[in-house]
């Protein structure tokens, strides 16, 4: 997430002492003129990126780069609270990368038409979708597909979701078999793999709008713990050593 930027002069007659500034944010460039000698100071750092926001401003993007992911409590208290550790031990995108469950950020505005959603699922095969509003007053057996979700359980393939409102949780175990909570908010895009043990629940907002994305036709066959001895659970443990 570093700023590089490199300075470059115009070439024009001496007299003229514009500079020309490139600075480069997770590969996107923009640049601003700039008259006299100038040090790309912190001042200088903010008006760029406030031209940045200006030209190419993505609400979800702006708004929470990243993932919150941390190390949960052993409380047995309702399960829609966030149960962090007291001081919290955070669970960075690297650590979760590390498990297999990767991340995207994307405009939720505008799923229906994004393009970089279309590439995704064109990149990875992504042929069905559907969208589950999960409330009480949507999902019909609300209360027990809740209980249901909560459930320790695997999957044979990834499971991809895609928050397009509302919050919710992931929980996965990781390597020491310790869970790490992963809050979900409005633009999240995950990935947990085949194989990994997790669990789903709401937050205390009660509500979240998921598009639910899979290659090919859906299985929603979920297999609780214990499941040790399934190939696609060895599978998984071997591709974390």
């Amino acid at each position: 997430r570093h700023l590089v930027c490199r300075k470059a002069r115009r070439r024009r007659r001496r007299s003229s002492s514009s500079r020309f500034f490139i600075v480069c944010y997770r590969g996107v460039a923009f640049y601003r003129w700039s008259r006299g000698t100038l040090c790309l100071t912190l001042v200088s750092l903010v008006d760029c990126w406030i031209e940045y926001c200006v030209h190419f401003w993505r609400p979800a993007v702006i708004l929470s780069m990243d993932l919150e992911g941390w190390y949960m409590d052993s409380s047995d208290e309702d399960k829609r609270k966030p149960h962090r550790l007291n001081p919290n031990q955070p669970a960075s995108l690297d650590v979760l990368a590390k498990l297999g469950v990767f991340y995207r950020k994307l405009n939720a505005d505008f799923y229906e038409t994004d393009p970089e959603l279309e590439q995704i699922r064109k990149d990875q095969g992504y042929s069905y979708m559907d969208i589950i509003t999960i409330h009480k007053d949507t999902l019909p057996g609300y209360e027990e597909k809740l209980k249901m979700f909560f459930e320790e359980h695997l999957h044979l393939d990834d499971e991809i979701r895609y928050i397009l409102d509302g919050r919710a949780y992931f929980d996965v175990r990781d390597k020491e078999d310790r869970w790490i909570r992963i809050a979900m908010k409005k633009g999240d895009l995950i990935t947990l793999p085949a194989g990994i043990y997790h669990r789903f629940t709401l937050d205390e907002t009660n509500y979240t709008k998921a598009m639910r994305l899979f290659v090919g036709e859906p299985v929603w066959k979920a297999y609780n713990r214990p499941a040790d001895d399934m190939d696609i659970r060895t599978k998984y443990v071997v591709s974390l050593q």
